[in-house]
């Protein structure tokens, strides 16, 4: 006897839906109690995405008003408002989601895990 458990292949397949059970993705409401990595990813780059697409169009609204002299397509203190605006949305809502992003993607892969150490922790953070 080579000390291998011998187990048919109904309790191989019945042991494989049980755990497929387990690790399955939440639905419904419960999508957003998830605690897996990949979707905890996605959602933090979706939410930089957005917040890119955001940014991208007040720079095309610094460009507009910069591209010919004495443009009147923002006031002075819209301008202001719109370059801060820019930098903070810029550096604070999709420079550090991204980064957090990939390390979420990247992190398990890199450690050998299923999953991240503390995988509540991206999640209430988000």
């Amino acid at each position: 006897m080579t000390g291998r458990s011998t187990i048919s292949m109904k309790e191989r397949q019945a042991k494989t839906a049980r755990l497929r059970a387990v690790w399955d993705n939440p639905s419904g409401w419960r999508y957003w109690t998830s605690v897996n990595n990949f979707q905890i990813g996605l959602w933090y780059g979706s939410a930089a995405f957005a917040f890119m697409l955001f940014e991208g169009v007040l720079a095309l609204l610094m460009r507009v008003e910069l591209a010919l002299p004495d443009n009147d397509v923002l006031s002075a203190d819209r301008f202001n408002q719109a370059f801060t605006l820019h930098g903070t949305v810029m550096m604070f809502l999709f420079v550090v989601p991204i980064f957090e992003a990939i390390a979420i993607f990247l992190l398990p892969p890199m450690l050998g895990a299923r999953e991240l150490p503390c995988p509540r922790l991206p999640a209430f953070g988000f």
